[in-house]
């Protein structure tokens, strides 16, 4: 008996995949890539930035001139005990606005603590909430910002307003806490 020669069929040979977790690298970084630049170039902070956020808020007063005029006409505030709101005892504005409350740095705006939107008008024992109570011993400003139309708050778009003088309209303040009789 002669042998038969055993035939063997072989897939037919794939194309070698090269780079195949190089691609999913890239694909990754791509993705990554693109929420970080959706983030920054969309990231609205339309009410205020985070309590747990350490970094004070940087603004250049200097350049915050938005409109000489109409302003704020006054601006009365008085010492305050600590607490999760702040009261301003007279305010007049002749355009809306929002009335901010923000930590002293030496003199000079810090972080938003609260900010409350008011059309034009006279206020007396106005009420600004806010997000971070403020501490006995601590110094803090109120501060008016223009609103840019929308009535959302937006700490790079609603800019401090300033006076004829070019000063930002603000008015400081302390908190403290009543001391006891007898101690």
């Amino acid at each position: 008996m002669t042998e038969q020669p055993i035939k063997v069929y072989l897939p037919a040979p794939r194309p070698p995949v090269h780079g195949t977790a190089k691609h999913w690298g890239y694909l990754i970084t791509g993705i990554i890539l693109g929420l970080v630049a959706g983030y920054v170039l969309f990231e609205n902070p339309t009410v205020l930035a985070p309590i747990s956020d350490p970094r004070p808020v940087s603004l250049n007063f200097k350049k915050a001139v938005v409109e000489k005029a109409p302003t704020a006409k006054t601006i009365t505030v008085t010492d305050q005990m600590p607490g999760d709101e702040a009261t301003i005892s007279q305010i007049t504005l002749t355009t809306p606005g929002w009335v901010t409350i923000h930590d002293s740095l030496s003199g000079l705006p810090g972080r938003v603590l609260g900010a409350y939107y008011l059309p034009a008008g006279e206020y007396k024992n106005q009420k600004v909430p806010l997000l971070r109570g403020m501490i006995d011993g601590e110094k803090y400003l109120v501060v008016v910002h223009n609103d840019d139309g929308d009535q959302t708050f937006n700490l790079r778009l609603d800019l401090p307003r300033t006076g004829a003088d070019g000063k930002v309209e603000m008015a400081p303040f302390s908190v403290s806490v009543p001391s006891r009789i007898g101690d």
